[in-house]
């Protein structure tokens, strides 16, 4: 039971981190729309002289609306995926073990949406940047998300089969009449 309450805490900690981080990721989103609204208006009506930013003389309209809008479609969907993992780390708290039928399909969903999300970020990008008709200048590599996603997978399996020892467990203690705390 030692083992248990310390994964209960560490759990609870990543669930207050994976909050926080989720905040910051839709607050940043929200940030950079404002940023595409203000460098609109720089743009269009001249507000400001653009000369003044430094990064506007380094690269032009076009490209800095692309890489802010791909900012934007990056965090969003970290945020997205961040919910997801909040949720996750809520229920297993409440369910008081990670080794649930319900905690296995869970963390199986969130390994996918994983390598499925980043992947259609990365071609929201893409096709931002077609858009715009500029060449993605950042790599959006997608290798580290599938990786974690299979990795989640398989922890997923781990926690299916620790759910039904446990099943097992439970079904030969009631027959028996034997309990253990």
């Amino acid at each position: 039971m030692e083992t248990l309450n310390k994964i209960q805490k560490t759990v609870n900690v990543f669930k207050v981190l994976t909050l926080v981080a989720m905040i910051l990721s839709f607050v940043t989103g929200l940030l950079l729309l404002t940023g595409i609204g203000i460098w609109h208006g720089v743009n269009e009506v001249g507000i400001i002289d653009k000369s003044d930013f430094s990064f506007a003389k380094l690269m032009g309209y076009n490209e800095n609306i692309a890489v802010i809008w791909c900012a934007f479609v990056t965090v969003i969907t970290d945020g997205i995926l961040l919910a997801f993992t909040h949720s996750y780390l809520k229920h297993e708290i409440a369910d008081g073990t990670p080794f649930t039928e319900r905690g296995a399909a869970e963390i199986k969903k969130l390994g996918i949406r994983i390598i499925v999300l980043p992947i259609v970020s990365i071609s929201i990008c893409g096709i931002i940047c077609e858009c715009y008709g500029i060449d993605p200048t950042k790599d959006y590599s997608n290798e580290t998300s599938v990786v974690f996603g299979i990795a989640l997978i398989i922890i997923s399996m781990i926690f299916r089969y620790g759910a039904e020892i446990s099943r097992r467990e439970d079904i030969g203690n009631a027959e028996t009449g034997e309990y253990s705390e």
